[in-house]
């Protein structure tokens, strides 16, 4: 048997848990399971959990977490998406922006014991208003941590791009059609010198 060689040079993870939708609601017999948002919070932050035990080898300098990818289900006080498509929703707007928000918390608190913690909004297409709201409340909540990093007054452009040693990250829901750019390195060059 060979042993593994000691892992020494830095890594950075990211931890994306793409569209939870908080607030949506399922019922087992009409949709092959059921979702409410009790569910959604425990299968949210077990997900979060799994990411993070899966590389206790590595020595991680840094988290990155992408919020937003229709963290939640609806967009406003209506139970719309952002485009106003009704949906079927666990409770009203504040009860459910309220309980996503703080599952939130408890990942960031969970990750940040990791290493620090930098967040990147990316926008849904659910919830596109909330999430930017979501991202301004962890900033406020946040504000004072060193160990958690979240900038919602620089990058409101929907795609999203993160630099880590030779390798940049992009971020995008992928609800809209990406235009007549069809090569990745080429939507990359023209976001960022644009």
């Amino acid at each position: 048997r060979s042993k593994l060689a000691k892992l020494t040079d830095p890594h950075m993870l990211e931890v994306s848990v793409c569209d939870p939708h908080f607030g949506k609601l399922a019922w087992k017999p009409e949709t092959g399971q059921n979702c409410d948002l009790r569910i959604t919070e425990e299968v949210y932050l077990s997900a979060v959990k799994e990411l993070a035990v899966k590389v206790q080898a590595f020595p991680i300098e840094r988290v990155l977490f992408p919020i937003g990818n229709d963290f939640f289900h609806i967009d406003n006080l209506e139970s719309k998406t952002a485009h106003g498509t009704p949906q079927d929703a666990d409770g009203r707007y504040g009860k459910i922006f309220m309980a996503g928000t703080m599952a939130c918390v408890k990942a960031i608190d969970y990750l940040s014991q990791i290493a620090p913690v930098k967040l990147l909004w990316v926008p849904g297409n659910h919830d596109t208003t909330a999430s930017y709201h979501l991202a301004c409340f962890l900033w406020a909540w946040y504000r004072n941590c060193d160990r958690v990093e979240i900038d919602v007054t620089r990058d409101l452009r929907r795609r999203k791009y993160e630099a880590y040693g030779p390798v940049v990250l992009g971020f995008d829901h992928g609800d809209r059609a990406i235009g007549p750019l069809t090569d990745g390195q080429g939507i990359v060059a023209t976001d960022v010198l644009a």
